[in-house]
């Protein structure tokens, strides 16, 4: 099971921001359908996995308290997000369990903003993944990783150009260490990050594998 995070470009002008996290679980909910071999379990993304568009004023101001979340996406992305080879159904939780025919996913309410939420992803034959999207230290953080396979960890800012609502590269590896995670890979790099040696401020806090995520990277699980 592959997923692949795609960003869009857009030409600067003069609309609001709207910020757009990764497609990584529409994608494994697509290629969950399929009936390939699910031995193993693969993950495509990009180095950093937030997308900047700009949103036309005239929608970006609309009422849309009676639009589904589905609608909302459609309005803000256009064409591009609905699907062409599989059904798409969307559900907006936040700290429930969501079963499905090979997997689970499980929401975490995380400590960014006040709809932020990770995910857990178990598989049938018992692999985990788990994956923070933004956030900061928190409690949820370290149960979202518990013992996972596989933890998907932001890493924004070096410690010293800390920033709330982000992890460092000793939070991360706190996070790691309290979690027992199997291995980390860590994304979602800000420019400040090139400075400093990440994996060696990981490994003061985290004893396994640390990874550093680059463009169409694959981690079999």
């Amino acid at each position: 099971m592959t997923t692949a995070l795609k960003t869009k470009q857009v030409k600067e002008i003069d609309w609001p921001w709207v910020i757009y996290t990764s497609c990584l679980f529409q994608s494994i909910l697509a290629h969950s359908q399929k009936k390939s071999d699910r031995s193993s379990l693969s993950l495509e993304f990009k180095h950093h996995n937030d997308v900047y568009i700009k949103l036309p004023a005239s929608l970006a101001n609309m009422k849309t308290k009676d639009l589904d979340v589905s609608e909302k996406l459609k309005l803000t992305y256009g064409k591009w997000i609905i699907p062409k080879s599989y059904r798409l159904d969307l559900t907006e939780i936040s700290g429930e369990k969501l079963n499905f025919a090979d997997f689970s996913l499980q929401g975490f309410p995380l400590l960014h903003s006040d709809h932020s939420v990770g995910f857990r992803i178990k598989s049938q034959d018992g692999k985990v993944v788990a994956c923070s999207g933004d956030t900061d230290y928190c409690p949820n953080l370290v149960e979202l990783a518990r013992r996972v396979d596989l933890l998907i960890l932001e890493c924004s800012f070096p410690d010293d150009k800390k920033v709330e609502g982000h992890l460092t590269p000793s939070l991360a590896g706190r996070v790691a260490r309290e979690a027992e995670c199997r291995r980390l890979l860590l994304t979602h790099f800000y420019p400040p990050c090139d400075d400093c040696n990440i994996v060696k401020i990981v490994k003061s806090q985290y004893s396994g594998e640390v990874i550093l995520a680059e463009d169409l990277m694959k981690v079999v699980v």
